[in-house]
This record gives C-alpha cells, structure tokens and sequence, in this order.
C-alpha cells in the first residue's frame, strides 16, 4: 500500500517508505550484489534528502526570506 502524505505547501507527495518500498520490490536486471548496494545507497539518499526537506520553508517564505536577505522589502 503506498502512503502519501503532504508536505509544508500542502502538496501531496509519496512518503519515503512507499518510495522505498517501490525500490524493493521494483523488478531489476542487476545481480543481488549489485542491487543490495544501490538499495543501500538509495535509503542513505532518502534519509539525507528527508532531513533536508523536514528543514526546508514552504515556497513564499523562502521567497520572503530572500527578498529580506537581498534587502528588496
């Protein structure tokens, strides 16, 4: 079952555990050595980019944000 869910600009975007479960279950042509390491290094990507997003502003504060930085308010 994939799950979704919706981030700061209300935006629904599948959760990290659908994705991975997609990655998982994803037929592929690479040898199992081959594809545990993409696998792993995939989840390693996921969660990066996971704490990199729970960070993020929504899209009109980072634009508030720098307006304020670049001093056009």
């Amino acid at each position: 079952m994939r799950r979704r869910s919706a981030d700061a600009t209300g935006t629904t975007v599948p959760s990290t555990a659908s994705i991975a479960e997609t990655a998982v279950t994803a037929p592929t042509t690479c040898s199992a050595v081959g594809s545990s390491r993409i696998l792993g290094s995939l989840r390693v990507f996921e969660l990066r980019y996971g704490s990199i997003r729970a960070e993020a502003l929504p899209s009109g504060e980072s634009v508030a944000f720098i307006e304020q930085l670049l001093g056009e308010t």
